[in-house]
């Protein structure tokens, strides 16, 4: 939980307006205390075209809305205070276009006035975009036969021709071509059949 979201509802209405990114049906949150230690979280939902709201358990909400409910307050913190965060496979439940929005509050100056950073994980091809990040932001993982993983950047990768990669490449395309290696090894999938 955010720091103070179940006392202010001055944090709640922050946590709506950055939920409202991605999600304008919340509007709000109600709070239910069970005992002195434990709360439960109901998310507002309007109703469009009527005045009428629904409360759903925030543990109902999606998994994606969840993800970004439990990322809000080192987000807030991050942007408020500069330093870095780190966050493993960003791209698991989200949206690529939701996850993209998310990048670009880093990339923003007047968002991210404190210059701070984030190193992410991800399996998604869409972040090998040379309109969003540029090659030395992006790193690959290669493991070797012993299991052994090598990191490197693509800004330090070179061609068969010793030349560096160009930043006008289709970096999607030329990493599922193997050509910057960080393949995974695969092999046909089989299953023991117990009748034979």
């Amino acid at each position: 939980m955010p720091e103070g979201f179940a006392e202010d509802p001055n944090v709640r209405k922050d946590v709506v307006k950055y939920l409202s990114t991605f999600d304008d049906s919340i509007v709000d949150f109600e709070i239910e205390n069970i005992n002195k230690d434990a709360i439960k979280v109901f998310a507002v939902h309007e109703i469009k075209g009527s005045d009428e709201r629904v409360a759903i358990p925030l543990k109902h909400e999606s998994a994606g809305t969840l993800k970004m409910f439990n990322l809000y307050r080192h987000l807030q913190k991050v942007l408020n205070d500069g330093g870095l965060i780190f966050v493993d496979e960003l791209n698991s439940r989200l949206h690529p276009l939701l996850l993209r929005n998310f990048l670009l509050s880093f990339l923003n100056p007047e968002i991210n006035k404190k210059h701070a950073q984030i190193v992410f994980t991800s399996h998604d091809l869409w972040e090998l975009s040379n309109n969003l990040l540029r090659r030395d932001e992006i790193w690959f993982t290669e493991k070797d036969s012993n299991g052994n993983s090598t990191l490197y950047s693509l800004a330090d990768f070179k061609t068969s021709s010793g030349k560096k990669i160009r930043n006008d490449e289709n970096y999607a395309k030329n990493y599922l071509l193997g050509k910057y290696g960080a393949i995974p090894h695969l092999s046909e999938i089989s299953f023991h059949d117990e009748d034979k």
